[in-house]
């Protein structure tokens, strides 16, 4: 399948396949049980990025990353628990 085709291809799922989005919900779910399950870290990220928002955000580049607004959006999403992993991360932010 040429590059361009399957691009689409992932952008109409991102855009448009609701059950796709359903899926990955629930596999992040899964996923997240599993971490907790043996004591390791775990950042919820897929529920927090399903809005409209995002998805064009993504489908504004090539279908599968999201633009430079995107990529902060989501490290202001996952800063939170690094902070608390990794201690001095916060107070040299500051």
């Amino acid at each position: 399948m040429p590059e361009s085709e399957s691009l689409a291809v992932l952008t109409r799922v991102i855009e448009e396949d609701d059950e796709q989005n359903r899926r990955i919900l629930g596999l992040s779910e899964v996923m997240g049980a599993a971490c907790t399950d043996r004591g390791v870290p775990f950042i919820e990220v897929a529920a927090g990025l399903r809005d409209q928002e995002w998805r064009s955000d993504v489908a504004s580049r090539d279908g599968a990353h999201p633009t430079a607004q995107g990529y902060e959006r989501l490290s202001r999403m996952i800063y939170p628990a690094f902070a608390e992993w990794l201690p001095g991360l916060a107070s040299s932010r500051r």
